[in-house]
């Protein structure tokens, strides 16, 4: 009797600007013996199986989108959960124009589960409250200074401070980020949200990425 065991790699492939998931797009994988195997995906999460030992070559396209290459070496233990970041060939940032005090926090909400852009969703910092649009989009922005010191000079004094933000919508979990820093400039923050009761709970780390520690995170350049 033969036993065939296999390994299976979970790939969630996502825009890498807004970490919203990319739902039409072709894989080609190389296999240890130089098969090649093509795929073609209308779902953002794509799981792969493996029934040989050795290095496995992943390529990822998709229209408008750079294509990413990667690899990677397993057996017939491996169980991996993958999050690919696919690069616009267009600039996805808009030009903004701030104030030397002002602070611009914006960025995108997305369901966990499916990758799919979350609308409505309440978002507070301090005592400043927004929403999410259609898009999952939501920005807010905040003034950082301390009143005038001097009102001959009509000086003031630009400041730091770090505040808590809150993300809710209902059927899913509160999300809490802790000390967030406000400083001048812009922010650009993504959000998964997890169905279900209860909260979800993160320091805040600059260049925030919304994943857990035993997953890869693949993104081309």
């Amino acid at each position: 009797m033969i036993f065939i065991t296999t390994s299976l790699i979970t790939f969630k492939v996502r825009d890498a600007f807004t970490f919203f998931g990319v739902s039409d797009y072709s894989v080609v994988v190389r296999d240890p013996n130089g098969s090649i195997l093509s795929y073609k995906s209308n779902n953002p999460i794509f799981k792969f199986q493996g029934d040989k030992k050795g290095k496995y070559e992943f390529e990822f396209y998709a229209d408008g989108y750079q294509t990413l290459s990667t690899y990677f070496m397993i057996d017939d233990t491996t169980n991996l959960d993958v999050d690919i970041l696919l690069s616009s060939k267009a600039s996805k940032l808009d030009d903004v124009k701030l104030m030397p005090d002002e602070v611009l926090i914006e960025g995108y909400v997305s369901d966990n589960d499916n990758l799919k852009p979350l609308p409505n969703v309440k978002i507070k910092v301090g005592n400043l409250t927004t929403f999410t649009n259609e898009k999952g989009y939501f920005s807010i922005r905040l003034i950082t200074f301390s009143p005038y010191e001097d009102e001959n000079s009509r000086e003031y004094r630009v400041i730091s401070d770090r505040k808590d933000m809150s993300f809710s919508k209902f059927g899913y979990k509160d999300y809490i980020l802790k000390n967030v820093l406000i400083v001048p400039g812009r922010k650009i923050i993504r959000i998964a949200l997890e169905k279900g009761q209860g909260f979800v709970i993160k320091e805040y780390k600059h260049g925030l990425i919304d994943r857990k520690t035993d997953e890869y995170l693949i993104k081309d350049g």
